[in-house]
């Protein structure tokens, strides 16, 4: 039996020439390869170097040159990926799991498609596989460019071509980022704030003209009168103007001129030519003088405001001070002003006199701030000088009228409704009262009468003894002319009480008795 199977394998071993090589090679095959594959399965040298183990990557790529061009070039999966770029290719791709097997073994969950020359960003990121990845096809012959995709949302008909991403962002179809530099119209000023359709109203985006004209026509307040450089006076900033009217015209537009607008000047904006340059060619209607000064105006006005710049004293010699400096030119040049007007107060003035032209000068008195507050007449240049009390008080109050007629000096004069006296101490207030207050009294008895006031006396009002009815200096010195009522000796000591009475009370006898 032994020797019948030894016979048997050498017959085997003895027809190699007449067996194919593959039916020894198809004895050991793990098991079918895939459909794709399937025309090199009696091949086996095709994919295996029985001798060289490490040379079937080469082989594989042999065959699938599109991977191998990746994987040289760095680009695609299979030449971005580290793995897939140096790997054995059996690492990742089984085969002999027959025909319908899934070689492949992606996994689209967990696939990172940064490793492809494609990688998800924006909007992109939460599409489906199958949005790009057409069945029939590869994953790798999916399209790249933005236009194989979005071919029906190009609003621009394909006349930019297809790079669609030098304008627009993944993130949103909106969002896009043209680089107006690149063409030869870079945005400047208001135009880079401009809408895309601001200026192309089709968004196939031809080139319209470069030629301020071309776009602001419409905007054209001169119709075409000034020509089409619109540059030349207005900016890319703003539509306002940049012309140097003083280079251009002579005038200068100085102080209040800067800030106008053309059209303060220029009504008519289909031209500029033929404004006067003097100022009441434009300001004859603000010239309150009517023409009475002639047309300088610049001689007393400035232009950046009409308010006056006249140097009164210098140019008339008549300074304006206190409130005429606040006057306007029309207060007292009524006329025009080569007119010539007085310099003194009564000249402009006269009508104004409360005191009828009896005082010569009224800036004796009167200050230019105000008539009535900047006074100062001194009182004591007169006959009269002012003391005590006289010096608060108003004008008025001794003088009944602001003509100031000549007053008498003596006190009855302005005090006789005063006189407690009734006059029985005559006109001379001064001789017991003084200008502080009529309370303010000295009087001396003894040396004015010659009657000491001892005593009793001493306390006594003067009207004790000088009654109203009775004039000053008739009084007896006796004491009995006082006290008549008194004596209770009814006159048989005769009238000289003092011979034994003191002054200081009756009950009170001399020492010497």
């Amino acid at each position: 039996m032994r020797i019948s199977r030894t016979v048997g394998f050498l017959v085997i071993l003895c027809a190699g020439p007449i067996l194919h090589a593959a039916t020894i090679e198809s004895l050991v095959m793990p098991g079918p390869v895939i459909e794709g594959h399937a025309k090199t399965e009696e091949n086996c040298g095709a994919c295996h170097n029985l001798f060289e183990r490490t040379a079937q990557r080469g082989l594989c790529l042999e065959c699938h040159d599109r991977i191998a061009a990746d994987a040289t070039a760095g680009t695609g999966f299979h030449g971005r990926d580290d793995t897939a770029r140096t790997a054995d290719c059996k690492a990742c791709h089984t085969e002999h799991k027959g025909r319908d097997a899934d070689i492949i073994g992606l996994q689209p969950t967990l696939f990172d498609h940064d490793a492809t020359d494609f990688p998800l960003t924006g909007a992109h990121v939460g599409e489906a596989c199958a949005s790009c990845h057409a069945e029939n096809l590869r994953y790798a012959e999916a399209p790249g460019a933005c236009a194989d995709c979005h071919a029906d949302d190009d609003v621009h008909k394909g006349s930019l071509g297809g790079a669609c991403a030098d304008c627009h962002q993944t993130a949103a179809w909106r969002d896009a980022d043209f680089d107006h530099d690149t063409t030869d119209f870079p945005l400047r000023g208001v135009h880079a704030e401009t809408t895309c359709l601001g200026c192309h109203e089709s968004q196939l985006f031809d080139a319209p003209g470069a030629q301020c004209i071309d776009c602001h026509r419409v905007d054209d307040v001169h119709k075409g009168r000034n020509g089409t450089a619109c540059a030349d006076c207005h900016g890319v900033e703003s539509w306002e103007t940049r012309f140097d009217h003083e280079a251009e015209t002579g005038f200068a537009l100085l102080g209040a001129h800067a800030d106008l607008a053309c059209r303060n000047c220029h009504v008519d904006e289909s031209t500029y030519e033929g404004l006067p340059a003097d100022c009441r060619g434009c300001h004859a209607g603000d010239d309150v003088h009517l023409g009475r000064n002639g047309s300088d105006c610049a001689s007393c006005h400035r232009q950046d405001k009409w308010s006056i710049e006249f140097d009164h004293e210098a140019e008339t010699g008549y300074a304006l001070m206190g409130t005429h400096a606040g006057l306007a030119c029309a207060d007292c040049h009524t006329e025009d002003l080569e007119t010539p007007l007085p310099v003194d107060c009564v000249g402009c003035h006269d009508t104004n006199d409360p005191h009828g032209g009896t005082l010569d000068t009224c800036s004796n008195c009167h200050g230019q701030a105000h008539w009535d507050e900047d006074m100062r007449f001194q009182h004591d240049l007169t006959s009269f000088a002012l003391v005590g009390l006289h010096r608060v008080t108003s004008c008025e109050q001794c003088h009944d009228t602001l003509v100031f007629s000549p007053l008498g000096h003596d006190c009855m004069t302005c005090h006789a409704d005063e006189d407690v006296h009734g006059g029985a101490m005559g006109e001379r207030c001064d001789s017991c009262h003084n200008p502080a207050g009529w309370e303010h009294w000295s009087f001396d008895h003894a040396v004015a009468t010659g009657f000491a006031l001892e005593g009793a006396h001493a306390s006594l009002a003067c009207a004790d003894c000088h009654p109203a009815n009775r004039p000053v200096g008739n009084q007896s010195r006796a004491c009995v002319a006082c006290h008549r009522g008194d004596d209770v000796h009814n006159g048989r000591f005769g009238q000289n009480c003092d011979r034994c009475h003191t002054g200081t009370s009756f009950e009170e006898l001399k020492d010497d008795l």
